[in-house]
């Protein structure tokens, strides 16, 4: 036995040798020590940052409460400290967070729910800059302006013919208001107003931030939300522009009224109201009157009329009377046939399905 265990330590010892990268030779070590020397590179914190810019630490973030909730984006291939921070400093933010390698968040504050961790929370590489770290899971590399933080955000009363309707819940499965308008970026509450207007929608809504939805009526029990309307607008940190699952509502003054809305500042109505009634006879006798009112002002109008006739060709004999109302005719109406009429166009557009009619709206109707 001792024989072949001494053999086997001469055999082992100038294998041993091999483990010292020293004694290899240098066309062989050196294409070893690559691969090595790139690992012991591991991503920090730039030390230079644009402006004023410096880092903040490394806080703690939750989907469902954010640290910094203001706006945010996404990139999986190009996310940098500097691209995060440019985005945030764009649209006037003093923080910027950027977490799991392809995540960037903004604000003006951050929550009183983040804790400061240790920097080694925040370890995950940049997906567009290996060398920088871009927090990690449930971790934000945060960075501050130097700059004191505006005024608090607002939702606006008003904006241009717009009127705010409040904070409305709403799911990516079933939106309440259907219509994307597709944009991104520097989303405003006014940039969404226009982009429903033009498309001749008379509902706007603006969502996380980035977001804008249009539609002539609340769909899939849209109702009021009495909060989540938190995340300020990417285009504007002034504004409010909805939040997760929620909307802020704008509805084109003298445009809309819905009975699936609880709320509305601006609304109109139309009633209209007709009633017929027939005798028949021996004898041959008619007779009709019509009347018409229209009022206009503030998108609110009415009008009415009486038709009533006799006429005489058997022995039966019947009468009716019908009364409608109906919403303005920016909502979808119940249709019936009250006969052949003239119309006065006006410059207020509505869409009806995927058609658009502009201008088409009638204020002063006249029987034929």
């Amino acid at each position: 036995m001792a024989p072949t265990f001494l053999g086997l330590v001469s055999l082992l010892l100038p294998l041993s040798s091999l483990c010292d990268a020293r004694s290899l030779p240098k066309s062989v070590r050196e294409p070893l020590a690559q691969p090595l020397a790139r690992a012991a590179a591991v991503a920090s914190v730039p030390a230079t940052l644009p402006g004023n810019w410096s880092s903040f630490g490394c806080f703690s973030d939750s989907v469902d409460s954010r640290s910094l909730s203001e706006s945010s984006y996404t990139d999986t291939s190009n996310m940098t400290v500097e691209n995060c921070i440019g985005f945030c400093s764009g649209a006037d933010f003093v923080y910027a967070g950027v977490e799991y390698a392809q995540e960037c968040y903004c604000a003006n504050s951050i929550a009183t729910s983040a804790t400061n961790n240790s920097y080694s929370d925040c370890s995950m590489a940049c997906t567009g800059n290996s060398s920088e770290t871009c927090g990690g899971s449930n971790r934000l590399n945060v960075f501050w302006s130097g700059q004191t933080a505006p005024s608090g955000p607002l939702t606006p009363a008003t904006v241009g013919l717009w009127s705010s309707l409040g904070c409305y819940n709403d799911s990516a499965a079933a939106r309440t208001l259907p219509i994307g308008m597709g944009t991104t970026g520097k989303v405003t509450v006014e940039s969404c107003t226009s982009a429903c207007h033009t498309a001749g929608y008379v509902l706007a809504g603006v969502e996380y931030s980035q977001e804008c939805y249009c539609a002539n009526d609340f769909f899939n029990d849209g109702a009021p939300a009495s909060d989540g309307c938190t995340m300020t607008c990417a285009g504007n940190s002034t504004e409010y522009c909805g939040g997760s699952n929620r909307l802020n509502v704008y509805a084109y003054d003298g445009a809309f009224t819905s009975s699936s809305s609880s709320s509305s500042t601006s609304s109109s109505s139309s009633t209209s109201t007709s009633s017929s009634t027939s005798t028949s006879s021996s004898s041959s006798t008619s007779s009709s009157t019509s009347s018409s009112t229209s009022t206009s002002g503030a998108g609110t109008g009415s009008s009415s009329s009486t038709t009533t006739g006799t006429s005489g060709s058997s022995s039966d004999s019947g009468s009716s009377t019908s009364t409608s109302t109906s919403s303005d005719a920016n909502t979808t109406p119940q249709w019936s046939a009250l006969g052949c009429y003239t119309y006065v166009q006006t410059d207020l557009p509505f869409r009806f399905n995927s058609l658009t009619l502009s201008p088409l709206a009638m204020t002063s109707i006249t029987v034929l």
